[in-house]
């Protein structure tokens, strides 16, 4: 659940409104934060953290998501693991996953 600390404007019975110009400067600070993490992170492509689930976005925030390359060794090892222990995934990844 996003909480309204994160609001993106407003709604009155005419209009909604939306301030654009806040909203960029408000997610490029919140990613001015973590960006130093990011640029390390070997899930820097497929980042497992969203910032509306960050309680205390402060400038030493540690990311829940973040993995040097052991994590994401052993994660990558845990899918191949996983895969080998149940071949059947595969045909079903092949007949139910559609990439655009």
């Amino acid at each position: 659940m996003i909480n309204q600390g994160y609001d993106l404007g407003y709604v009155n019975e005419n209009e909604v409104f939306l301030d654009y110009r806040k909203i960029a400067r408000q997610y490029n600070s919140y990613y001015a934060k973590i960006i130093n993490q990011c640029i390390i992170c070997y899930h820097y492509e497929d980042c497992l953290q969203c910032f509306f689930q960050i309680d205390n976005f402060t400038q030493e925030y540690k990311c829940t998501g973040f993995s040097n390359r052991e994590n994401f060794s052993k994660y990558l090892g845990d899918i191949i693991s996983t895969i080998e222990e149940n071949p059947q995934i595969i045909k079903k990844i092949m007949e139910k996953v559609v990439i655009k």
